[in-house]
């Protein structure tokens, strides 16, 4: 099962990755992503997606963690709501109402997905 989630993962991450190509913002974004496992670390998922959100050169990658723990996951700890606002927003509210022990589920996929796309992001972008 472990090693299904994994290939799961890296097909996710390199699918989406590929298609930063195409974005004028992705040498952010891949900056970004090598820094998002230690910000995911210290800051915790709800607080580092909130930051990658609100800077617009950054966005696709709190889009694509968000969609992949509430749509794509294999193991989906977070449930939205509500389904207003953007898949962001839908992540933050879940994270905000959720229990602890499913908060660390959902986190511990969101860092195993950052260091997938913090791989392929610097394989495929060079920056």
């Amino acid at each position: 099962m472990a090693e299904s989630q994994t290939l799961q993962r890296m097909q996710y991450a390199s699918h989406h990755v590929q298609r930063w190509q195409n974005n004028r913002n992705v040498k952010e974004l891949t900056q970004a992503s090598k820094g998002f496992p230690v910000m995911l670390r210290t800051q915790g998922l709800a607080v580092a997606v909130a930051t990658l959100d609100k800077d617009k050169k950054k966005q696709a990658l709190a889009e694509l963690v968000a969609h992949w723990l509430l749509n794509k996951a294999p193991v989906r700890s977070l449930h939205a709501a509500n389904q207003h606002g953007t898949l962001v927003q839908q992540l933050l509210g879940a994270c905000a109402t959720t229990d602890r022990a499913s908060y660390r589920i959902a986190q511990a996929e969101a860092l195993a997905l950052a260091e997938t796309i913090k791989i392929y992001a610097g394989a495929w972008n060079n920056a």
